[in-house]
Protein backbone atom coordinates (compact mmCIF):
# COMPACT_ATOMS: atom_id res chain seq x y z
CA UNK A 1 0.00 0.00 0.00
CA UNK A 2 3.11 2.31 1.34
CA UNK A 3 3.89 1.61 -2.75
CA UNK A 4 0.98 2.03 -4.37
CA UNK A 5 0.32 6.02 -2.44
CA UNK A 6 4.25 6.62 -2.69
CA UNK A 7 4.06 8.38 -6.28
CA UNK A 8 7.10 5.99 -6.75
CA UNK A 9 6.02 3.28 -6.87
CA UNK A 10 8.72 0.46 -8.53
CA UNK A 11 11.53 2.63 -6.50
CA UNK A 12 9.67 1.31 -3.42
CA UNK A 13 8.70 -2.06 -4.26
CA UNK A 14 11.86 -2.61 -5.35
CA UNK A 15 13.52 -0.97 -1.98
CA UNK A 16 11.30 -2.81 0.44
CA UNK A 17 12.07 -6.35 -1.59
CA UNK A 18 16.09 -5.44 -1.27
CA UNK A 19 15.75 -4.15 2.40
CA UNK A 20 12.30 -5.82 4.44
CA UNK A 21 14.38 -8.74 5.11
CA UNK A 22 16.84 -6.86 7.00
CA UNK A 23 14.38 -5.82 9.54
CA UNK A 24 14.25 -7.70 13.17
CA UNK A 25 11.07 -8.54 12.51
CA UNK A 26 9.91 -10.66 9.46
CA UNK A 27 6.19 -8.74 9.57
CA UNK A 28 7.51 -4.68 10.08
CA UNK A 29 10.07 -5.35 7.98
CA UNK A 30 7.89 -4.86 4.66
CA UNK A 31 5.87 -2.04 5.97
CA UNK A 32 8.78 -0.34 7.21
CA UNK A 33 11.16 -0.57 4.25
CA UNK A 34 7.87 0.83 2.07
CA UNK A 35 7.53 3.79 4.52
CA UNK A 36 11.26 4.33 4.28
CA UNK A 37 11.49 4.64 0.68
CA UNK A 38 8.37 6.50 -0.11
CA UNK A 39 10.06 9.31 2.24
CA UNK A 40 13.47 8.86 1.26
CA UNK A 41 14.28 8.65 4.82
CA UNK A 42 16.03 5.50 7.49
CA UNK A 43 14.53 3.74 9.62
CA UNK A 44 14.83 1.09 12.02
CA UNK A 45 18.76 1.21 13.04
CA UNK A 46 20.66 0.96 16.10
CA UNK A 47 18.03 1.29 19.60
CA UNK A 48 18.49 1.38 23.13
CA UNK A 49 16.99 -0.37 25.74
CA UNK A 50 17.90 1.08 29.28
CA UNK A 51 21.18 0.85 29.36
CA UNK A 52 21.40 -1.96 26.69
CA UNK A 53 22.05 -1.26 22.86
CA UNK A 54 20.86 -3.25 20.25
CA UNK A 55 22.53 -2.81 16.78
CA UNK A 56 20.36 -3.51 14.41
CA UNK A 57 20.59 -2.47 10.67
CA UNK A 58 19.34 0.34 9.24
CA UNK A 59 16.35 0.31 6.98
CA UNK A 60 17.15 2.66 3.60
CA UNK A 61 20.94 3.73 5.20
CA UNK A 62 21.93 6.04 2.99
CA UNK A 63 19.38 8.11 3.59
CA UNK A 64 19.19 10.96 6.45
CA UNK A 65 17.45 10.48 9.48
CA UNK A 66 13.65 11.78 9.27
CA UNK A 67 12.72 15.62 10.55
CA UNK A 68 9.89 17.05 10.89
CA UNK A 69 9.18 17.53 7.46
CA UNK A 70 9.59 14.09 7.17
CA UNK A 71 6.74 13.15 9.69
CA UNK A 72 4.36 15.21 7.98
CA UNK A 73 4.86 13.56 4.43
CA UNK A 74 4.54 10.28 6.83
CA UNK A 75 1.40 11.75 7.72
CA UNK A 76 0.00 12.17 3.93
CA UNK A 77 1.35 9.08 3.03
CA UNK A 78 -0.71 7.09 5.91
CA UNK A 79 -4.17 8.85 4.96
CA UNK A 80 -2.99 8.57 1.54
CA UNK A 81 -3.08 4.65 1.81
CA UNK A 82 -6.13 4.60 4.45
CA UNK A 83 -8.00 6.44 1.78
CA UNK A 84 -7.21 3.35 -0.86
CA UNK A 85 -7.86 0.85 1.62
CA UNK A 86 -11.26 1.74 2.54
CA UNK A 87 -11.92 2.60 -1.12
CA UNK A 88 -11.11 -1.20 -1.91
CA UNK A 89 -12.83 -2.49 1.43
CA UNK A 90 -15.84 -0.60 -0.11
CA UNK A 91 -15.57 -1.98 -3.83
CA UNK A 92 -15.27 -5.40 -2.43
CA UNK A 93 -18.42 -4.89 -0.26
CA UNK A 94 -20.21 -3.67 -3.28
CA UNK A 95 -19.70 -6.44 -5.19
CA UNK A 96 -22.19 -9.92 -5.05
Amino acid sequence: GFALVSGRPRAVLALAWAEAAQHRSPNAGWPEAALAGALGCRLSGPRVYGTRREDHPWVNGGCPDPDAVTLRAGLGVFVRMTVLVAAALLLTESVP
